[in-house]
């Protein structure tokens, strides 16, 4: 299995390096432009800031307990699941810590209710 490289712009400043890639519209990656519709790119790349501004409060810095993590990433479960299958040490998990994703033994590991906001999602939130 091949190893990922990050991008140590990535590392060192995520949020700076998503607010390049939206305001570059994807050319500061060095893969090339995103394939946006030429009259949407100018709007979106000046969007940038305030996409990001809205990104923060899902940051993972933000999920302080399993249970507020999972309310962010509930819909993330099968590639959670995916991935847990693959580790080469999986008796390092934190098996409580990975159950909602998992749905083992969490009574409430349903997702939230469609049409609702997680708590803490707002866009008035301090970044």
């Amino acid at each position: 299995m091949a190893r990922r490289v990050w991008d140590p712009k990535l590392t060192a400043d995520p949020w700076g390096w998503l607010e390049d890639q939206f305001a570059s519209l994807g050319a500061a990656g060095g893969t090339g432009p995103w394939p946006v519709d030429p009259a949407d790119g100018p709007e979106l790349s000046r969007l940038s800031a305030p996409i990001v501004s809205l990104a923060r409060p899902l940051g993972p810095d933000r999920c302080g307990s399993a249970a507020r993590c999972y309310e962010l990433t509930w819909d993330a479960a099968e590639s959670v699941r995916l991935m847990i299958e693959y580790l080469r040490r999986p008796d390092l998990l934190d098996e409580e810590r990975v159950a909602r994703w998992r749905g083992t033994g969490v009574p409430d590991a349903a997702p939230p209710e469609q049409g609702t906001a997680p708590s803490g999602a707002h866009a008035d939130s301090p970044a």
